[in-house]
C-alpha cells in the first residue's frame, strides 16, 4: 500500500512540475538580431478560453492566412537614435524610413516611440511616458496600469486653419490572469497569459488665427490576450478583441523564432535572411558588418545587384526578380569573400 501511495505521489509531483506556472523575465524577451515570424488566422472568432491556474488551451487548428516578420536590431545607427537615448531595441523599416524604438530592462518591455514621416517630413514621435508591453518579472497575478501620450503636429493647409495636432492617449490595465499549457500549430508550451485592456482616445485640434481649437475625438477599446513562454523571445499567441462586445478580430501565433539560432561565422559575423521564400522583398539581418558588401547572383551566377552595409538591417526590392533560387555573398571591406548563402523568390 505504501509503495502504491509513493508511486501515486511521484507521478502527481512529476505532472505538477511539467505543468507548473512559469515566470517571464528579461531573458525571455527579444534580443538584437532576433527575428520572429508570426502567422495570422483572420477567420478565427472564438474567445481566449478560461482564466485561472493550470489551464489547457488548444489552438492547434488555427490556419495560416497571413504572415508577418518582425526583426529587432540595434538602434545605435538608426536615424532616430538621438531622440530615444534609452532605447536598446529597434524594429527598422529602412525602405520606408520608419523605425520603432523599445526599452527592454529587468522591469519592463515598452514602446518608446517612432521615427517616421507622417506627411510632415521624417521626425521623432516619442511616447510619454512609454507605452508598456509587459512588466517584469511576470507571473500569475502580476499587473500594471499605465497611461501614455503621443503628439503629432504639422501644417494643415485648409483655411482658415494653418496647423493640425493629433493627440493620442492610451490608458492600459494589464494582469497575468492565467497559466497553463498552450497548443498552437507550432507546438505545445508552458505559458502565462496576459490580459491587456486598452482605451485609446484620439483627439484632433486645429489652429485657427493662432488659437488651438478642439475638433473631434474618437474612443476605441481593445483587449489583447497574449501567451508568453520561456525562451521564445516573443509571445506565442495573441488574440485581439475590439469594442464593447469584445468581438475577436484577429488571432496570431508565433511560427518561427531565431532567438536560439544563428549562423555564426569564423569572425563571429552573422547573416539571417527573411522571409525565405520571399515575394516582394528580402531582408538581411546582420551584425557588426558596417562597410561590408552584400552581392546577389542568380542561379546561373550572373550578378544582379549589391549594397554596402551601413545598418544592421538591409532590404532588397524583389519586384523585378523572377521566381527561382538566388545566391548572396558577403564581402569584407578588403574584398574578401566571408560567407555565402541562398534564398528563394516565389511569386
Amino acid at each position: 500500500m505504501k509503495k502504491q501511495l509513493l508511486s501515486i505521489f511521484i507521478a502527481a509531483s512529476a505532472w505538477y512540475v511539467a505543468n507548473a506556472q512559469i515566470t517571464i523575465t528579461q531573458s525571455d524577451l527579444p534580443i538584437i538580431n532576433s527575428v520572429f515570424i508570426s502567422r495570422t488566422d483572420t477567420l478565427f472568432t472564438s474567445g481566449p478560453g478560461s482564466s485561472g491556474a493550470n489551464q489547457t488551451w488548444n489552438y492547434g487548428s488555427l490556419i495560416h492566412q497571413l504572415q508577418d516578420t518582425v526583426g529587432f536590431t540595434s538602434p545605435a545607427s538608426t536615424p532616430g537614435a538621438s531622440a530615444f537615448p534609452m532605447a536598446n531595441l529597434c524594429v527598422a523599416d529602412p525602405a520606408n524610413n520608419a523605425y520603432i524604438y523599445f526599452l527592454k530592462s529587468a522591469s519592463e518591455l515598452s514602446f518608446l516611440g517612432y521615427y517616421l514621416d507622417l506627411g510632415f517630413g521624417p521626425q521623432a514621435y516619442p511616447i510619454t511616458p512609454s507605452q508598456k508591453i509587459i512588466t517584469l518579472p511576470a507571473t500569475f497575478n502580476t499587473n500594471f496600469s499605465n497611461s501614455s501620450l503621443l503628439l503629432v503636429e504639422g501644417p494643415y493647409p485648409v483655411a482658415p486653419a494653418d496647423s493640425i495636432r493629433l493627440r493620442r492617449r492610451i490608458v492600459q490595465n494589464s494582469t497575468i490572469d492565467a497559466w497553463g499549457s498552450l497548443t498552437t500549430p507550432s507546438g505545445t508550451f508552458n505559458t502565462i497569459r496576459q490580459n491587456l485592456y486598452e482605451i485609446t482616445y484620439d483627439s484632433v485640434f486645429v489652429r485657427i488665427f493662432g488659437n488651438w481649437t478642439f475638433a473631434s475625438v474618437e474612443i476605441d477599446t481593445s483587449r489583447y490576450f497574449r501567451w508568453w513562454a520561456n525562451g521564445r523571445g516573443y509571445y506565442d499567441l495573441e488574440i485581439v478583441q475590439s469594442g464593447s462586445n469584445a468581438n475577436t478580430i484577429r488571432s496570431s501565433y508565433l511560427h518561427q523564432t531565431t532567438m536560439n539560432v544563428s549562423e555564426i561565422q569564423p569572425e563571429e559575423l552573422f547573416v539571417f535572411t527573411y522571409p525565405n521564400p520571399a515575394v516582394n522583398e528580402i531582408n538581411f539581418m546582420t551584425n557588426n558588418k558596417s562597410g561590408y558588401t552584400l552581392q546577389i547572383f542568380d542561379v546561373n551566377g550572373r550578378f544582379i545587384e549589391s549594397k554596402v552595409i551601413n545598418t544592421d538591417l538591409i532590404r532588397f526590392d524583389l519586384s523585378n526578380y523572377h521566381s527561382g533560387n538566388y545566391f548572396y555573398t558577403l564581402l569584407s571591406p578588403q574584398g574578401e569573400n566571408i560567407l555565402s548563402g541562398k534564398f528563394i523568390v516565389s511569386k
